[in-house]
């Protein structure tokens, strides 16, 4: 295998590792707001931990 060849393979893969990251990010964004819809009590949490992040 040339080193050309190596390079190639090896951007490949941090291509599809980017996009399954990004798959996965997505997937779990759509997760947590449909878990905060089921849960209001948990989405109240949700929101008062943002606030206290955002106002530090």
């Amino acid at each position: 295998m040339t080193p050309n060849d190596c390079l190639t393979l090896f951007g490949l893969f941090i291509v599809f590792l980017g996009l399954g990251l990004l798959i996965y990010a997505c997937l779990f964004r759509i997760y947590l707001g449909l878990h905060l819809q089921l849960f209001p009590k948990l989405n109240e949490q949700f929101e008062r931990m943002l606030k206290r992040m955002d106002s530090k």
